[in-house]
């Protein structure tokens, strides 16, 4: 018994408006598809976002680095209980710090290029604000205090350190 080859069949010749007619089929099936991954995609993100939202991030240490990965900030405790910020330049260098110490009292210091105290803000641990403004070497040259009790302070030195001026 022999059998007769068989041939695929060709489709239909489609007239350019069946075939359009199809075309716009799929494109409304993908694009209802594409707006299901949409509106699926979306509210799962608000429910990710939905759990983070009033949750506290704790650690004892935070460190921010810039896109070439070098620190530019610092967040952390310290010894002895003192909580800090601590800033860096673009080239790492440390220039700024704003503390609270173990016993609370409050400090903010400027750092030159070099590393060395310029200018320093405080309290004292009775509460005495104070200010001083070093010279390039990192000498302390003009402090000023005002004391619990109201009285101003002002204290000029030379670079070496040696007092110039105190009042009173």
């Amino acid at each position: 018994m022999e059998e007769e080859p068989t041939t695929a069949e060709a489709p239909a010749p489609q007239t350019v408006e069946q075939r359009l007619e199809q075309l716009e089929r799929e494109n409304r099936r993908l694009k209802l598809a594409g707006m299901i991954v949409v509106v699926l995609g979306g509210a799962t993100l608000l429910w990710i976002l939905g759990q983070l939202v009033g949750r506290t991030v704790e650690a004892r240490r935070f460190i921010l680095r810039d896109s070439g990965g070098e620190k530019r900030a610092e967040i952390a405790i310290g010894s002895e209980g003192m909580a800090g910020l601590w800033l860096y330049d673009k080239n790492g260098k440390f220039r700024a710090t704003l503390t609270v110490t173990g016993a609370g009292t409050p400090d903010l210091v400027l750092y030159d290029e070099n590393g060395r105290n310029r200018a320093e803000f405080g309290l004292l641990p009775d509460s005495s604000p104070g200010l001083a403004l070093s010279e390039q070497g990192g000498v302390a040259s003009v402090g000023i205090l005002v004391t619990q009790d109201g009285s101003p302070h002002f204290t000029l030195a030379d670079k070496t350190g040696k007092v110039l001026v105190k009042v009173p």
